[in-house]
């Protein structure tokens, strides 16, 4: 989905709070415009290449021209900010050319950066100040933006760095962007007759060629949540798609994401959602 609000015209700015009716799921493309996000809550999966990031907000991310990604939520809330820019907004070639040279926005980076609270509240004054002025009517705001993105690029920059030095206890983050790619891959189903193959912790171990229990642990140190909850979570809400914008019949659904019989998939879908199949499409 690509909503019309964000687009921007060469020399331009622009900030946007995050809408929750619009931050849906994007597809995989590059976008004409630098771009950096402020996640503030929700939870989603981005989607770089051949890399995946769970994002469990507060999250800052940064995008170039350059950038492929998609967006899968999966959580229903979230709110942020999202600020777009074009290289030619910024005055000044100086100004450019720090920002084509930036290790943010390097080919093959991947810039987003989990906020503890002790960062949080800065980032989301900077974002709330730009919002402000940027709806203000003061001649010189334009000059403003770039002061504020330039601040946010210095912290991004210091993220980056931090992360560069603990890079060694990055292995289990590897170990989940690949769990989350193998799972994602699975989805969206575009056909009844198709169905997915993996389902069980087990499954998803056995093809990354590590134990269970490894994969247990890697998915609870980065998210919190263990194997088996990202698999329910993200067959809850393939089944929530399915029956909103189909006309599959509840077997066939079930059948598509694993479940032999309708009547295990109708007890699956009512003890995540409270609701049976037939009565949340209706």
């Amino acid at each position: 989905m690509k909503n019309p609000s964000y687009t921007i015209e060469p020399h331009q700015f622009k900030i946007l709070k995050i809408d929750s009716e619009e931050y849906k799921k994007v597809s995989y493309n590059r976008r004409d415009y630098y771009k950096i996000a402020f996640v503030t809550s929700g939870t989603g999966i981005m989607h770089f290449g051949e890399n995946s990031i769970l994002i469990d907000g507060p999250y800052l991310i940064f995008f170039s021209p350059l950038l492929s990604y998609a967006w899968e939520p999966t959580s229903e809330e979230h709110s942020g900010y999202n600020c777009l820019f074009t290289k030619d907004f910024l005055a000044g070639k100086l100004q450019q050319d720090n920002l084509s040279k930036s290790e943010l926005f390097k080919i093959g980076a991947i810039p987003a950066f989990k906020i503890e609270d002790s960062n949080y509240q800065d980032l989301e004054y900077l974002f709330r100040k730009m919002l402000l002025e940027y709806n203000d009517s003061y001649k010189n705001k334009d000059e403003m933006m770039i002061n504020y993105i330039n601040l946010i690029l210095h912290t991004g920059t210091k993220f980056l760095n931090l992360q560069e030095n603990n890079s060694h206890h990055n292995a289990s983050e590897r170990l989940s962007a690949s769990f989350f790619e193998l799972l994602q891959k699975q989805f969206p189903i575009a056909d009844s007759n198709d169905r997915i193959v993996m389902k069980s912790p087990i499954d998803f171990a056995n093809k990354l060629n590590i134990h269970v229990n490894h994969l247990n642990q890697a998915l609870q140190v980065n998210t919190g949540k263990n194997t088996n909850w990202h698999i329910q979570q993200r067959i809850v809400m393939e089944a929530k798609m399915l029956l909103k914008n189909t006309d599959w019949s509840v077997s066939e659904i079930g059948y598509a994401l694993g479940f032999e019989y309708a009547s295990y998939f109708n007890s699956f879908f009512k003890k995540h959602t409270d609701f049976t199949p037939l009565s949340y499409r209706k």
